[in-house]
């Protein structure tokens, strides 16, 4: 069987969609079954092209998100026909030591230097000061050789060296013998990380196996979503950020006149009059200090803490509730130099596309969107007008969106085979009013079931659509009032009637914190035994840290499920409709259809998605079609375009 490991060196990744003829620099190539076999070198990628097409399999680290991508939108290679046969080590990587919370894995924890390093397999070329001085002579001489002085570096890596004293990625000549012998390596480390995990992944169980193999199908279908791109509304998005830098701007004087907001200076807001000016304002706006004290972390001061982290989800948080207060931690977040979406939108545009990154991120598998971020884009409360920047591919097609009906709740029946709760996903009926029945013993809910085709629209259907996600999750009356702004009587109320009406499923919450070890309060888990591994309803590894077990135990389950259950639907159309495919905003695909007969489409598209898991239906709605993303969710918000 012919293997061939490979991988390129190219202009700065970050334009890999805008740079252009010339992007890929150098390519690489070797048989990845022979340890020590030649590798290959040649400034032509069609030379690496045809050693891919011919090869029986292909193998490399990150090459479905990135190579396989440049190869494809610069030298026309079939980016699916090679993704069909490729061996990703990160892809592998992330199944055999799964993604960890945020902090709990250093950085660059999956790329290739330190995955080699895990398996014992050589890394990155680097060369300590002396070699670092012996480069420099090379390309600039016994004179700026000998300015250099040490420092607490003792190693430095070959290609940020030669990007500095070249000038950039892609002007490092081709033939600089450092440059080809850091292309080398790449190579030889990859065909290295290949035969070993190949090993490893030939001893994992069956199901483990399949996994894996499902899981480059997936990140395959991302590489093609971010391949295509989407359509943008230049001229709206232009006009929708104008507007914003004005409202900003006006912000921040009137944080400056009422409130005493510093305007001097890169971080005014980070100095004590600009603390103090914050929490007046917030203040201001009907929050008491006792809300804040309770809810709003704090830093060794007692200032307000203003990091993206604690800004974003309490800007989230205020739309719903103080949408006076969500503008001011929007104002702060644009001092903290946070691009506003529109703004997001028209650094990464490309022509008149953005072509967003999308990969497993999270450690519960779930998809991030970068470059843009599209998931941030709002959708409920009139926020969906956001989304009308973004178009279907040109004026004679339409957008659609094709979303899972309740899918983290069917998600967690399926996964703790509750009976009760099982029955809730029955056609006819409606999984919200039927939690405003059980769990608030609302017999008006029952009347207006009857009279609507089982659903009622009352305020006690809002707060079980409110409480189901978070308490499935592992969500206590506290947290749950806290983060979504319910009573806390209310959410009280909630958590004991999903006791009482679902004890299967409380078993199985318990169930999943006993297995993920779960410390008692205040305990801390020991250093060597600091997580638990879990899988999916579909056998996906997700990493749940034990300090943390009681919430995230099933929210790792629950939102991992989710997740695979989107990539199965999305895996179980034909190619030409999956090429459809434009966004995945979490459980929601958006598609670009032709017009004629767009709705007909869609809904074929929506049953092919359609499955049991485990006895529950899996069953996705369609949104009106629209020429704008926004259109999708109403008619008012594309009348407003």
């Amino acid at each position: 069987m012919k293997v061939v490991a490979f991988d390129i060196e190219t202009a700065s990744a970050e334009d890999l969609h805008s740079f252009g003829p010339g992007f890929i620099r150098l390519c690489g190539w070797a048989d990845a079954t022979t340890p020590g076999a030649p590798v290959n070198v040649s400034t032509n990628p069609r030379e690496l092209i045809k050693a891919l097409d011919t090869a029986d399999a292909i193998t490399g680290h990150n090459v479905l998100n990135f190579d396989l991508l440049a190869l494809a939108k610069y030298h026309d290679a079939d980016y699916e026909a090679l993704a069909r046969k490729t061996f990703d080590t990160i892809v592998v990587e992330r199944h055999l030591h799964p993604i960890a919370a945020k902090g709990a894995q250093p950085r660059g924890f999956y790329g290739l230097d330190a995955t080699a390093g895990r398996y014992g397999v050589s890394g990155k070329s680097t060369v300590d000061f002396e070699g670092k001085r012996d480069i420099v002579r090379r390309i600039r001489g016994d004179k700026e050789a000998d300015k250099l002085k040490r420092g607490k570096e003792d190693s430095f890596s070959v290609l940020k060296l030669l990007t500095t004293l070249y000038g950039g990625f892609h002007l490092i000549a081709q033939d600089d013998p450092d440059y080809i012998f850091y292309l080398e390596q790449d190579v030889t480390a990859s065909g290295g990380l290949f035969r070993i995990m190949h090993e490893v992944v030939q001893g994992e169980l069956v199901d483990s196996q399949r996994y894996i193999r499902r899981e480059h199908y997936v990140s395959a279908v991302m590489g093609r979503v971010t391949l295509e791109g989407m359509r943008v509304d230049t001229d709206l998005t232009m006009s929708r950020w104008s507007a914003g830098q004005q409202r900003l701007e006006a912000g921040k004087k009137k944080l400056n006149e009422t409130y005493g907001m510093p305007t001097e200076g890169r971080y005014p807001h980070r100095t004590n009059a600009g603390k103090a000016a914050f929490r007046q304002a917030l203040l201001d706006t009907g929050i008491s200090e006792q809300a804040l004290d309770d809810n709003w972390p704090t830093g060794e001061d007692g200032s307000l803490l203003t990091g993206k982290n604690v800004l974003t989800p309490m800007t989230e948080l205020f739309d719903r509730t103080k949408p006076e207060a969500a503008e001011l931690c929007r104002i702060v977040l644009a001092m903290n130099g946070e691009r506003t979406i529109y703004g997001t939108v028209l650094d990464h545009q490309v022509g008149d596309r953005v072509h967003p990154y999308i990969g497993p991120d999270q450690s519960s598998g779930r998809w991030s969107m970068k470059g843009p971020g599209l998931t941030v884009f709002g959708k409920r409360g009139g926020k969906a007008a956001e989304r009308a920047i973004m178009l279907a591919d040109s004026d004679d097609e339409v957008l659609v969106a094709i979303d899972a009906d309740q899918v983290d709740a069917r998600a967690v029946a399926g996964l703790s085979q509750d009976p009760e709760y099982m029955k809730l996903f029955q056609p006819g009926r409606d999984l919200h009013s039927e939690m405003a029945l059980r769990i608030f013993n609302r017999p008006e809910c029952e009347a207006e079931m009857a009279r609507n085709n089982g659903r009622c629209d009352c305020e006690w259907r809002d707060k079980a659509k409110t409480g189901v996600h978070g308490w499935n999750y592992g969500l206590g009356p506290n947290s749950m009032a806290r983060q979504h702004g319910m009573d806390i009587s209310d959410a009280r109320r909630f958590d004991q009637g999903m006791q009482e009406a679902f004890p299967v499923l409380c078993r199985w919450r318990e169930e999943q914190r006993e297995l993920a070890g779960a410390m008692a309060y205040g305990e801390q888990a020991p250093a060597d035994d600091a997580f638990r591994i879990l899988h999916t309803g579909f056998g996906r590894p997700v990493r749940v840290e034990r300090n943390r077990a009681y919430t995230q135990a099933t929210a790792q389950l629950g939102q991992g499920t989710t997740r695979d259950i989107v990539a199965e639907a999305l895996l179980r159309l034909p190619a030409p409709k999956r090429r459809r495919l434009r966004a995945v905003i979490h459980d929601e695909g958006i598609f670009s259809l032709p017009k004629q007969g767009a709705r007909e489409e869609a809904r074929k598209i929506s049953e092919m998605m359609s499955f049991d898991f485990r006895g529950v239906a899996i069953t996705w709605g369609t949104s009106r079609v629209s020429r704008s993303w926004a259109g999708c969710y109403g008619e008012q918000y594309e009348s407003a375009v």
